[in-house]
């Protein structure tokens, strides 16, 4: 009698699957997950099939790891949007960051541009990270003081 590997597909990677590469972080995914639980089901034995509770806590966690990657992905959406507004307000402020050398340098940010590395903020003929920005400072505004007269 021929012995089965019930999980020859999952270590030899199937080849009818579209799924995207696997970085050294994302070895054991979501899909190499399914992957194994699918092997489980194909695999087991008729006779003696495997108790439901551990198939539903199977199915459980899952769940549990889709959501928590969709969460994920929100979060890295609203802190996207977040930069993106505090960046955003930081237009006519004077801002105090660090130039390439280390140094510390101080503008006034006229505009801010979106990139995929995130928002960067014109100051002078210099494009600035958001992230290399330390203090922001308000703009005092020189108003005209005229003196008052009381008799």
């Amino acid at each position: 009698m021929t012995a089965i590997d019930p999980f020859a597909n999952v270590r030899a990677g199937a080849t009818n699957t579209t799924t995207s590469p696997k970085t050294p972080d994302d070895q054991f995914g979501k899909d190499t997950f399914l992957k194994l639980l699918v092997a489980q089901l194909r695999y087991q034995n008729p006779l003696e099939p495997q108790d439901g509770s551990q198939f539903l806590a199977q199915t459980a966690q899952f769940t549990m790891v889709e959501k928590l990657t969709s969460l994920e992905d929100e979060m890295k959406s609203s802190m996207s949007a977040n930069q993106v507004l505090a960046a955003s307000s930081m237009i006519g402020h004077e801002v105090k960051y660090k130039d390439t050398n280390e140094n510390d340098q101080t503008g006034v940010v006229t505009s801010v541009k979106l990139t995929a590395d995130g928002p960067q903020l014109r100051i002078g003929d210099e494009d600035v990270p958001y992230t290399q920005i330390e203090e922001v400072h308000a703009i005092p505004t020189t108003s005209p003081t005229t003196p008052s007269t009381t008799n």
